[in-house]
């Protein structure tokens, strides 16, 4: 599976923390990078998503791990634009 890292400075010191899949299926394991890079932010609050392909029956967001959540594109998209 491709994935990609991508760090975004938001408001207030926080970090996006994304990591791309082309699989439409997020599975918890697919958190553990980033779990392991957010440890290396500091102090920054960090908010960590998988961004996978969608599917025809889906939920907007779906937990991976603890603090890791999954999203298509389009959501992850439409919550930055929207706040």
């Amino acid at each position: 599976v491709a994935s990609e890292i991508a760090k975004r400075q938001r408001g207030g010191g926080r970090l996006l923390l994304l990591e791309a899949k082309a699989s439409r299926t997020a599975k918890p394991e697919m958190a553990e990078p980033l779990l392991r890079l957010s440890k290396n932010t500091g102090q920054h609050e960090v908010e960590r998503v998988v961004v996978h392909r969608p599917v025809r029956a889906q939920r907007s967001l779906a937990v991976l791990a603890p603090g890791v959540s999954a999203s298509t594109l389009e959501h992850v998209v439409r919550d930055l634009v929207l706040g």
